[in-house]
């Protein structure tokens, strides 16, 4: 389970293919939880193939010749596997199932960390633009509108809405919230020493 987390962090440069034999995808636990399972049906053992080919680089193999190749030997990959599997002997082992709360928790997580990502990648992406795009207005300029849109009391979801295609989506909410946040204190500052 550990070299699978780890692999898992350096997806870039690994490749993780999990093949499942008498489990289900939903019997899978994190770290494994969280890649492609391959069952061992004709569908699933042509997609690994086409997957581990397109990493191959200089040798991948064109798609035509995979495609004979699977073909041909499948029948036999099939009837090999399949006497495998009747030939061990059965275990009895009670796997105990996954409680509904713990299948939660992992897809809570796991869109928590996918919405980490998206913003992540939503940011960079916007300060790039911001480098390198003249039609979204200067930094200082769109900074000055959002203050005083929020100076009159628009909500911020409704700047970034006014605003679009004016200045990255993402800019416009964290300015709104940051520059409102300074706002109210200030006010409440002022009602204070008043």
């Amino acid at each position: 389970m550990f070299e699978s987390g780890a692999l898992a962090k350096g997806l870039s440069a690994n490749r993780v293919c999990t093949f499942l034999i008498n489990l289900k995808p939903s019997e899978i636990d994190n770290p494994l939880a969280q890649f492609n399972h391959t069952l061992p049906d004709k569908e699933g053992m042509k997609n690994l193939l086409i997957t581990i080919n397109k990493e191959l680089g200089d040798n991948i193999l064109e798609d035509r010749i995979l495609d004979q190749v699977f073909d041909t030997y499948w029948p036999s990959f099939e009837q090999n596997y399949n006497n495998i599997i009747q030939s061990e002997p059965e275990i009895d082992t009670d796997t105990p199932s996954r409680s509904k709360d713990d299948i939660l928790e992992e897809i809570l997580y796991t869109t928590r960390t996918m919405d980490k990502r998206i913003r992540s990648l939503e940011r960079n992406s916007d300060r790039y633009n911001y480098k390198n795009n003249r039609s979204i207005k200067p930094q200082h300029e769109a900074e000055h509108i959002i203050e005083q849109l929020v100076d009159i009391g628009i909500d911020p979801d409704d700047i970034r809405n006014g605003l679009k295609g004016r200045a990255p989506a993402s800019f416009i909410m964290e300015h709104a919230t940051k520059y409102r946040e300074k706002k109210n204190l200030m006010d409440r500052e002022s009602n204070e020493n008043a």
